[in-house]
């Protein structure tokens, strides 16, 4: 009896402490952030120099003790290091590190560096140690809300959320006094971020001038973040650190990635993450060939990168004046080429870029790789309305040229980067707003339409309005199902198809009434073309954004949000039922004509 009594005081007094260290660890993530974000956004003196340090020395050792602590504590130790691997393995070292990281600093910033250099030390100490913390703190809660709120959220809810998040903390970080020269307004922040985040492109401060190099990361950091998802990233993490991924998250991921079935999703997503990041790192060094020779504000590997990422993810962010319009990118054609490379892959979608990889692959090595008899349906479609798109937009754009008396002179060049970039990449490299009203009608076209599903790509998609026109012509001939070569595709996927052609086009038609009030002193056209640029998530504009009023901006911002998640997506989480119809209602005829 007596060693009961001790074993369960034994636990209680175990349990205790480890709620005591989780508040301690719940706390130091805050501080960390808290402490991350002041390093990198505001400018530091002295006495803020020796405070940084001071609190990045204590909360490393802090972190280590408590993770050894709950270690000792655990009653399954074995299970206990498999779950908290990660935090686990910065625990020894956070500790080391703080012990001496005086001594080490000191050596580096002063002798091997030199002593101008010393608060370029500190501050990379800071920032490092920082989030060697934070990134074990955050999938550890990651972990916990897995099992807990995440649960009982709708996975559309659930991305619906991560995005306005993100936003509103990209929004945040951006107004920080570091990110620009001469301060930013909040809702000038919120739309910057907003425009990065739904990788869209419109601005209404130059990037170039008027945002700092740590804006311009911060920006890159959204776009990526926003290209691929932060649920993606958030699982792809998960996945590193080896916590796995539940049968809820394989059902979310589902959702987001495209994929039917659920065993291939945490294979899907590495590679989706992988991919990316071998096209980006290829596009970098392509377009860095392109650049030798050119003296580039912020460096030719800067705005390399930053050119690569924002054109795989079709944000159309640039970090040149003119964007590729500008003097030291207007005549590269190379350079030009490699963006539309780039632009086309992150428009393609993810499933598509799987299917080709795998074919490819099983044409190099037939041996190892399985060859499937044919293309998917989603691939063939998705194929098609790129050609189609491509070449029927170059050549419209190119007739179109030549319509008006005014304009830029015709180039069968730029009508083929346009026909790319219009559909949701933004890069431009002559002045759309002079542009004849029937190349803008030709560009609008293609900004509704947009990429393809399961990418980076904003618009319609090509599928929806592939499947549209299908329906149409299934209708006039008055068939029972759309049929595609020797695939039929239900109807259901068709209604869908419909009802986001309708509704976007009733969303675009509203945003440009709302738009007409809020700017009654710009061309009708100019409205237009900037709502269906924001809807589309394209970034093309004809010189209006950044003379744009306060509600315009709103109205822009909603609208590129509402164009990066899909009306759909919100409708389905705003109004999803709960409880299904077992039945059916009579059926009566209505006439149509």
């Amino acid at each position: 009896m007596p060693y009961n009594e001790a074993a369960h005081t034994a636990a209680r007094a175990a349990a205790l402490t480890r709620g005591i260290l989780d508040w301690i660890l719940a706390l130091l993530g805050i501080l960390g952030m808290g402490v991350l974000v002041y390093a990198f956004g505001w400018p530091l003196n002295v006495a803020s120099e020796t405070l940084l340090y001071g609190l990045a020395d204590y909360m490393m050792l802090v972190f280590g003790l408590s993770e050894l602590t709950l270690l000792a504590i655990a009653g399954n130790r074995l299970n206990h290091v498999r779950e908290n691997a990660l935090s686990l393995t910065a625990a020894v070292p956070a500790i080391m590190v703080s012990l001496c990281s005086e001594r080490v600093l000191h050596a580096l910033g002063g002798n091997a560096l030199g002593g101008h250099n010393m608060r370029w030390a500190l501050l990379t100490f800071v920032i490092v140690t920082q989030l060697a913390v934070l990134l074990p703190l955050l999938l550890k809660w990651l972990r916990r809300g897995r099992r807990t709120w995440m649960t009982k959220v709708q996975p559309r809810a659930l991305v619906i959320g991560s995005f306005f998040s993100l936003i509103l903390i990209g929004a945040l970080l951006l107004m920080t006094p570091n990110a620009t020269s001469g301060g930013i307004r909040w809702l000038d922040a919120l739309f910057t971020s907003t425009s990065a985040v739904c990788v869209t492109g419109l601005t209404v401060m130059d990037t170039a001038t008027q945002f700092t190099r740590h804006g311009q990361f911060v920006i890159l950091v959204l776009i990526q973040a926003g290209g691929l998802g932060l649920m993606t990233f958030t699982f792809f993490l998960a996945m590193l650190s080896g916590e796995g991924i539940s049968l809820h998250d394989r059902v979310l991921l589902r959702d987001m990635l495209s994929e039917r079935n659920l065993g291939f999703v945490s294979r899907m997503l590495l590679e989706i993450v992988l991919l990316t990041l071998t096209v980006e790192l290829g596009g970098t060094l392509a377009i860095w060939f392109c650049w030798q020779g050119h003296t580039l504000p912020g460096g030719t590997l800067w705005q390399s990168l930053f050119h690569s990422v924002s054109a795989f993810c079709n944000a159309g962010f640039s970090i040149l004046s003119g964007n590729l319009a500008d003097p030291q990118a207007r005549g590269l054609r190379s350079l030009q080429a490699a963006i539309m490379s780039l632009v086309i892959l992150g428009g393609l979608g993810f499933p598509v870029l799987r299917e080709l990889r795998q074919r490819a692959l099983s044409y190099i090595f037939p041996k190892r790789y399985q060859r499937s008899s044919h293309m998917s349906l989603h691939t063939r479609i998705v194929l098609t309305m790129t050609g189609i798109l491509l070449v029927g937009g170059t050549l419209l754009l190119f007739i179109c040229q030549y319509a008006g008396p005014e304009g830029v002179s015709p180039s069968l060049w730029r009508a083929m980067f346009d026909s790319v970039t219009a559909r949701t990449a933004g890069f431009n490299i002559s002045d759309v707003g002079m542009y004849t009203a029937p190349v803008a009608m030709v560009l609008i076209l293609l900004m509704f339409i947009g990429g393809s599903p399961a990418g980076t790509a904003g618009g319609i998609k090509t599928t929806t309005f592939a499947l549209a026109l299908l329906n149409l012509w299934t209708i006039v001939r008055d068939k029972k199902e759309i049929q595609v070569g020797w695939r039929s595709v239900s109807q259901h996927t068709a209604n869908q198809a419909f009802a986001v052609l309708v509704i976007s086009l009733g969303w675009i038609a509203l945003s440009i009434f709302a738009m007409t009030i809020a700017e009654p002193t710009c061309r009708f056209l100019d409205l237009v073309f900037e709502t269906v640029s924001a809807f589309g998530t394209v970034g093309l504009s004809r010189g209006i954004t950044a003379s744009l009023g306060d509600p315009a901006k709103l109205i822009i911002t909603a609208t590129m949000f509402i164009g990066r998640i899909g009306l759909i997506v919100i409708a389905n989480a705003l109004l999803h039922a709960h409880t299904q119809t077992h039945y059916s209602l009579p059926k009566e005829q209505v006439s149509l004509t």
